[in-house]
């Protein structure tokens, strides 16, 4: 590792890692937008869907559900197929199937797009630090990361900004039926499409983007891991490797190089083969604390999001006089006067 280290050190912080920065930090927009964002489209669809609240949960809950289900998969296929190889494929079916459920007219056909996008959002969700720290030597790794998480901060930030701009009656409401069929285009359709922006342009900053040099090299695959390296460095410094840089990226492949056995194995079981050691001593300890402490946090950071947007709407949905009222009185007391589409009002609508 120290030789790849040194070799990054020497070539310097520049144009690329910058480039690599912004790129996967849009990434980390695009897994917000498309986890959190439903806390905001979602309650905004209830009156062209006619969902109940059960509905409007388990609809809030679809992306995150694709995750759980892929997450580890999406880390089994990077590391044979590459990080690039899978963050162009996942971003792009991500993007298909969130544009798709901005396009649903039912709530089971918007619930299941929804589960393939948080299937294939998954992809850019995990593989993307992975990726980027295979730019960076161990030295600031810490530090790039940090500021690639900061775009999470952004993306809650551009969530609200353009909900704002969409879902306020005084500024956009219309309703448009698209011929032959029942399917009406509202802001809120518009708002998801929105959302995915950052996944796009994420997309083809990542087609200029290399394969990751590490990964390369650990794969054997030395021409290609020196040329990524080579740009990099004619990028940030416009000069070439001298020979001691590549013969320590030679030092550093002879050591990280995995050797590839072909297995006849399905991907089901290979993925289980390699997962089995994680669960026994002296790793099982550190895996389930890790899992308990990856819980905790996606509960509150995740959690907390969705109940506040969920609690901001129904505020802002509460008729009547609410002067010198506290947050809970206008939540949850009944004589303040009717919420606008309540779950009876969707039933009555229904029959």
């Amino acid at each position: 590792m120290e030789h790849f280290d040194m070799v990054m050190e020497e070539i310097g912080f520049g144009k690329v890692h910058l480039f690599a920065i912004l790129t996967l930090g849009l990434l980390q927009m695009l897994t917000i937008h498309e986890t959190m964002g439903m806390g905001i489209v979602g309650p905004a669809s209830v009156c062209n869907l006619q969902m109940t609240p059960m509905q409007l949960a388990a609809l809030t809950a679809a992306a995150f559900e694709g995750i759980v289900c892929s997450s580890y998969l999406w880390g089994y296929i990077t590391d044979k197929m590459g990080r690039r190889w899978t963050l162009l494929r996942t971003i792009s079916l991500s993007t298909v199937c969130s544009l798709s459920s901005m396009f649903m007219a039912t709530f089971s056909g918007f619930f299941l797009m929804r589960f393939f996008t948080g299937i294939f959002v998954a992809g850019p969700s995990f593989v993307a630090v992975t990726y980027l720290s295979e730019f960076f030597p161990s030295r600031i790794l810490g530090h790039v990361v940090t500021h690639m998480y900061m775009f999470n901060g952004f993306a809650m930030i551009y969530c609200p900004a353009m909900a704002s701009l969409f879902l306020n009656a005084n500024i956009m409401d219309f309703e448009v039926y698209i011929l032959y069929s029942n399917l009406s285009l509202r802001p809120w359709r518009i708002l998801g499409c929105i959302f995915v922006l950052p996944g796009l342009l994420a997309f083809l900053l990542v087609l200029v983007m290399p394969e990751s040099p590490k990964f390369l090299f650990m794969i054997g695959d030395r021409e290609k891991g020196l040329k990524v390296m080579e740009w990099i460095s004619q990028t940030n410094n416009k000069c070439a490797l001298t020979p001691d840089q590549i013969f320590e990226l030679k030092q550093f492949q002879r050591y990280a190089q995995v050797k590839r056995q072909k297995s006849d194995k399905t991907i089901v079981r290979a993925m289980m083969t390699d997962a089995m050691p994680l669960f026994r001593k002296p790793y099982v300890r550190t895996v389930l604390a890790a899992c308990v402490v990856m819980f905790i946090l996606g509960l509150i950071a995740n959690g907390v999001g969705i109940w506040y947007t969920a609690m901001r709407n129904r505020n802002h949905m509460r008729q009547g006089n609410l002067t010198d009222m506290s947050f809970c009185q206008i939540l949850f007391d009944l004589d303040l006067g009717p919420v606008l589409e309540t779950e009876s009002d969707i039933k009555t609508d229904m029959q």
